[in-house]
């Protein structure tokens, strides 16, 4: 049992999937907010997971290691996302690999179609420019070509092709399509993971919540920059009724992200219940 105040950022990123920050950098600016524990949750990749294991780790610091599933609501086609924590490392794929690696061909795909648009009206970027901006990325991700476009591109040019990427990423949003929370929820239990629902607020998905319950929910994130007070409340009720953990953390991408780490953490009132799910995973 753990007494007294204990930090958990319990939802980041790092440049492994959509974040800016390397692996030790996020560890790094955890250090100095003085956090407790920190869980890197990339996204639809355990490709940091091995790279953790090799991490300047201080001993006031546990790191542990989490994913985010990129799901969606079958009938609306609006994203949910999933939070999975303790799967269970081997040398075989794991379900929730097989699953997200077709989101990652699709993140690739989309992405230099996006570019090669970019390329084709003028913008002066190339496709291995990008490439190799994403190196240490399970794939490219969309935000690549923007930071790309910025280093290249100045003044009106920059707004003009500014405009044309979000325009090719609206469109390309339409055509994309992620597995659906529950094959994701079926998905990560079979890697052996924890699963909480992400950041209702964003996704209003907590009417999905009963029926995840029943398929193996364990938790949801209630603590979260996009959640507003009523969302929490509607949280702490569905947790109570269903026997659901509340956990929370700060959806933080690192530079220019709108969020700062540790804005939001876990419940204090839940460290001992998180700290035992965290538990199912190794700490470093």
């Amino acid at each position: 049992m753990h007494s007294g105040s204990f930090k958990i950022d319990m939802h980041t990123h790092s440049r492994v999937s959509d974040g800016s920050l390397s692996l030790q950098e996020l560890v790094d600016e955890a250090t100095d907010k003085e956090l407790n524990a920190l869980a890197i949750t990339d996204h639809d990749t355990l490709q940091h997971f091995s790279q953790i294991d090799k991490l300047s780790i201080p001993q006031t610091l546990k790191v542990y290691k989490g994913v985010e599933l990129s799901c969606e609501d079958p009938l609306t086609h609006k994203t949910v996302h999933l939070l999975g924590y303790g799967l269970v490392e081997g040398d075989s794929p794991l379900p929730f690999e097989t699953l997200a690696q077709k989101t990652l061909e699709q993140r690739l795909d989309q992405s230099r179609y996006i570019t090669q648009t970019l390329i084709a009206v003028g913008a002066n970027i190339s496709w291995e420019e990008v490439s190799s901006e994403a190196q240490d990325s399970a794939t490219v991700y969309r935000g690549i070509i923007a930071k790309v476009l910025k280093r290249v591109e100045v003044g009106e040019r920059y707004k003009r092709f500014r405009r044309l990427y979000h325009q090719l990423k609206a469109q390309c949003d339409k055509d994309f399509r992620f597995p659906s929370y529950m094959e994701g929820l079926i998905a990560l239990k079979e890697s052996g993971a924890k699963v909480v629902l992400a950041h209702p607020g964003r996704s209003k998905a907590l009417h999905l919540v009963p029926e995840m319950a029943r398929a193996g929910l364990f938790g949801i994130e209630r603590n979260h920059p996009d959640n507003t007070d009523a969302v929490r409340r509607e949280v702490d009720e569905l947790a109570k009724e269903f026997k659901l953990i509340k956990t929370g953390g700060s959806d933080y991408h690192g530079l220019n992200s709108p969020r700062a780490l540790a804005q939001d953490i876990a419940p204090q009132d839940e460290v001992n219940n998180i700290l035992e799910l965290l538990s199912y995973n190794k700490a470093y």
